[in-house]
């Protein structure tokens, strides 16, 4: 697992229209947490802010991904993300969170722009956030 937390600046990388390509890129069965909070940021990026796929896992507390050339976050090819408010995900080019058909979503989308997450369930809370046990 790589945890990416506090004033973190993830910005200008990837390529715009490049399949494995963004700012930050989780592949393989990776799992990544994202907790950059008000001081830190994920923008400007050619491509997605965070792209996650091949069965991998994005878990995003606190996280700001705005203004990037592609999506804010995706979800492709057997990969999921959850979603731990607060949140602020817009701004994007793209949708500001995107789940391809075989991947999904959950959590509490407060603070995510526009969606296109087909299989995202809404849940307020999830049990055994970042900082639970």
């Amino acid at each position: 697992m790589v945890s990416i937390a506090g004033a973190t600046q993830i910005t200008d990388n990837g390529t715009a229209g490049g399949d494995l390509s963004g700012g930050i890129v989780a592949a393989s069965g990776s799992v990544v947490s994202l907790n950059t909070g008000a001081a830190g940021s994920v923008t400007g990026n050619g491509g997605p802010g965070l792209l996650v796929a091949h069965n991998s896992t994005a878990r995003l507390q606190r996280a700001v991904l705005t203004g990037n050339q592609g999506e804010g976050e995706r979800a492709a090819a057997l990969s999921s993300v959850l979603l731990f408010a607060p949140n602020i995900i817009t701004g994007n080019a793209g949708y500001d969170l995107v789940c391809t058909p075989n991947s999904y979503g959950s959590g509490n989308s407060t603070g995510v722009g526009r969606m296109f997450c087909p299989a995202f369930g809404q849940l307020l809370s999830l049990p055994g956030g970042p900082g639970e046990r």
